[in-house]
């Protein structure tokens, strides 16, 4: 991203935040661009808030239809408790370490939302700064906090788990349970939550429509 220049120089804002995957490293130059966007004035949204929080029910309204979580609790059902001893023992660790693997899914959904709490959090748009609604900002901002302190967690675990120790049954047994209950089973309670939440905040927008 660049915000100016000085001459021959390009000048980039200074990036201060505890993301160092965000850092922008080093300024470029002129040759190196390739292609830039320009934005000028700002202009009417073509969307209105109401608009996005649609679009966001339905997300959540096709993870119930679908039932995401229920189908991720059965293959941690699959890959941990059905799994007897003498078949896991007979997998490779790249198929053994393929159990663990699953988690990384799960953490990119905690992610994800918590990208979606800082938009509500941020409140950038001018519409979400209406007083009715800041009440249930915060309740998102809390909810989708917890999902990313999760995701951390899962984060962890994938990489510290070591799936040639899990050899016995009750060990399997163990982490799955774990994730369905600690996990999989928070994340299906809290997307309920959103969900209503949302619903909320758009039945207080609907008479000012």
């Amino acid at each position: 991203m660049l915000i100016g220049y000085d001459g021959d120089t390009l000048v980039a804002p200074d990036y201060v935040n505890g993301h160092d995957n965000t850092k922008q490293k080093g300024v470029s130059k002129y040759g190196e661009i390739e292609a830039m966007f320009v934005f000028g004035e700002k202009t009417a949204p073509r969307h209105t808030l109401k608009d996005g929080l649609e679009r966001i029910k339905l997300m959540f309204e096709l993870n119930a239809r679908e039932k995401i979580w229920d189908e991720y609790t059965a293959q941690m059902q699959k890959d941990f408790s059905d799994c007897k001893d003498d078949e896991y023992n007979a997998l490779t660790p790249d198929e053994q370490g393929a159990f663990i693997n699953n988690l990384k899914d799960a953490a990119t959904a905690a992610w994800v939302i918590h990208g979606l709490g800082e938009a509500f959090a941020g409140r950038q748009h001018e519409e979400m700064r209406n007083p009715a609604l800041l009440g249930t900002w915060e309740k998102i901002s809390k909810i989708t906090n917890r999902m990313n302190s999760i995701g951390f967690a899962i984060y962890f675990l994938e990489r510290k788990i070591d799936c040639s120790e899990l050899t016995h049954f009750w060990d399997r047994i163990g982490i799955g349970d774990m994730i369905r209950a600690g996990i999989i089973e928070q994340y299906k309670t809290m997307d309920a939550e959103l969900l209503e939440l949302i619903k909320q905040a758009i039945g207080i927008l609907e008479p000012q429509a």
